[in-house]
């Protein structure tokens, strides 16, 4: 049994090295490549999975799923946010899609009351599995890729970074729990009821009370965090530019 829990917690981090060779390779002709652009490519791909690394190991300690009474609250989607502004939209969903799968792996081997939404293996149709794919993976890989959108958009627009990377923050924050909360109401309503004991129509009211009290002081901590942290990755990387 542990040598099952140490091969999925490793899961995520192969998985990135893949996607992010598979990037590279069919974003490039061979023919057309050449040295620096190769040098760039591998370094991309060594900076995707040093992130994707920061994101595992978050998702399997305490201060990445802090648990609550009925679901994980999250800040593991921080170096997501991070990778995005830093490497760009295709990163944000690489690296989205590895919390994705950190967040399959935590809600199967450690199931609270509302892993079932999280966790293929837990439910007991296939519309179920995929509808559970799509929340903890799906909403997870789009979040990624839209934190990268949102930055490209607001640098296009010459926003300073001390306003762009706490908006960028928030509002990706802001849209995981959106995302994730917003397919469970929409895909999950009666099985989240009778997880809940509650009548069908308090749904809607517990999913808008979970996005209060988890989901804004998530947007909180990422803006704090995503502005503080994306600043100095920011000199950082351009040091190494110039």
């Amino acid at each position: 049994m542990e040598k099952r829990k140490i091969r999925l917690l490793y899961t995520p981090v192969v998985l990135c090295y893949t996607l992010t060779e598979l990037y590279r390779i069919y974003t490039q002709p061979r023919r057309q490549r050449s040295m620096k652009s190769m040098k760039k490519n591998s370094q991309w791909m060594v900076q995707v999975s040093l992130m994707a690394a920061v994101v595992v190991v978050l998702a399997n300690t305490p201060l990445g799923m802090i648990q609550l009474p009925v679901i994980k609250a999250t800040t593991v989607h921080i170096p997501v946010i991070l990778g995005a502004l830093l490497l760009g939209p295709a990163a944000g969903a690489i690296l989205g899609g590895t919390f994705g799968l950190c967040s399959v792996i935590s809600n199967t081997l450690t199931p609270t009351l509302l892993s079932f939404a999280f966790s293929p293996f837990l439910s007991s149709t296939p519309i179920g599995s995929l509808k559970a794919l799509w929340i903890s993976v799906g909403c997870r890989v789009l979040m990624g890729a839209a934190a990268g959108w949102l930055w490209m958009l607001l640098q296009k627009c010459r926003f300073n970074p001390w306003i762009a990377l706490p908006i960028t923050g928030f509002i990706s924050s802001m849209a995981n729990t959106f995302l994730v909360m917003g397919s469970i109401y929409f895909l999950l309503a009666p099985e989240y009821a009778q997880a809940k004991n509650v009548a069908l129509s308090a749904v809607k009211g517990l999913v808008m009370g979970t996005i209060a009290a988890s989901g804004i002081p998530e947007a909180i901590a990422a803006t704090v965090l995503v502005t503080g942290l994306g600043k100095a990755l920011l000199a950082a990387l351009h040091r190494n530019r110039v």
